[in-house]
């Protein structure tokens, strides 16, 4: 579970042994720390030096967020792996180990891709027969540029561009794929970034931003260094494995998301404003996705080994998979793939 501030304004500290939140409009609440996972906050808020204690005794992270990335986190130093699982993330760059987890986050990305077209594919075999197979189409499309990876070979310096490329190629039949399915009332012509021109692109830059979050304290959980990836470039600031490990839980987390609220109806184009030259959700339409998303890290998922484990738990199993690799305990690191 995950306590969200999202109302300028809001004070937390600490009443207790539980935590204490009161938002401008004077609503006081307690929240206990028993099964809270994280705290994220998306506002201005105020935060007491007695609450971040609690937290840290309890072992929850604090996340802040700020247009659509997390710039800080605040977690207990216990929570910090051994230096040895670093020492091995670093040395890892400049070995064969780098280039193979550059290839195996990207493989994951398009599987989990492919599948997801697939699986709506098959929702929609009764339907709109002509509608699954175009989808079906695209899935094949990326499965098809798979033997492709194999052939990119080397360090992560070595092998990033042409690992980016396919991914590209893999992600332009993916979104396409999504605009098959996307109701007409909302426009969406590809993924778009900085700032999100459309209602899709602003739900998908909204959910992938509380997706890293999620992802961040995971991987400082395992002794990760979040800002030493493999896949994506080194730059300050910029958290490189986080970004990589992301590649593997996007289309399960966010995409599945987004699209169900959208093909439900859940969503209307009356939920998003225009300002300052971008599309953004309006506090309603916020909250709903932000609680759908929340309650799909809880959802369980079918796993390789047959059963079945929520997403966070999934998220801890890969981050752990990969600390395994990096200090030789495994002889490679297999990507999440989604299966249903």
């Amino acid at each position: 579970m995950s306590l969200v501030l999202d109302e300028h304004g809001t004070f937390l500290g600490k009443s207790g042994r539980s935590l204490y939140v009161k938002t401008p409009s004077g609503k006081k609440t307690r929240r206990s720390t028993y099964n809270l996972q994280e705290v994220i906050s998306l506002c201005n808020c105020s935060v007491s030096s007695q609450a971040i204690e609690l937290l840290s005794q309890n072992g929850i992270p604090f996340v802040m967020i700020r247009r659509g990335r997390p710039f800080a986190i605040v977690h207990p130093f216990f929570n910090h792996g051994t230096v040895h699982t670093r020492r091995e993330q670093l040395s890892a760059y400049w070995d064969t180990r780098g280039g193979e987890l550059a290839r195996a986050f990207v493989l994951g990305a398009m599987r989990n891709k492919a599948n997801l077209l697939l699986y709506w594919s098959r929702n929609r075999r009764n339907t709109s027969p002509k509608l699954a197979a175009n989808l079906e189409e695209k899935s094949n499309a990326i499965i098809d540029m798979e033997p492709l990876l194999e052939e990119i070979i080397g360090s992560p310096d070595e092998v990033r561009l042409d690992l980016m490329h396919v991914e590209g190629q893999a992600a332009r039949q993916y979104f396409e794929g999504l605009e098959l399915i996307i109701p007409e009332e909302f426009r969406f012509d590809g993924r778009t970034r900085r700032p999100p021109t459309d209602p899709v692109n602003a739900m998908l830059s909204y959910g992938y931003a509380i997706l890293y979050s999620r992802v961040f304290t995971t991987t400082a959980a395992c002794g990760l260094e979040p800002f030493a990836g493999y896949l994506h470039s080194d730059r300050s600031g910029k958290p490189s494995l986080i970004l990589d490990v992301v590649e593997e839980f996007r289309q399960v987390s966010v995409d599945r998301t987004v699209m169900r609220l959208l093909s439900q109806r859940q969503v209307n184009p009356e939920g998003f404003i225009l300002q300052e030259g971008k599309i953004m959700m309006n506090k309603d339409t916020k909250r709903l996705l932000l609680a759908n998303l929340l309650e799909s890290f809880d959802v369980e998922l079918r796993v390789s080994s047959g059963r079945k484990r929520s997403l966070s738990q999934v998220m801890m199993s890969q981050c752990r998979s990969l600390v395994r690799f990096l200090i030789g305990k495994d002889k490679e690191y297999k990507p999440y793939i989604f299966r249903w």
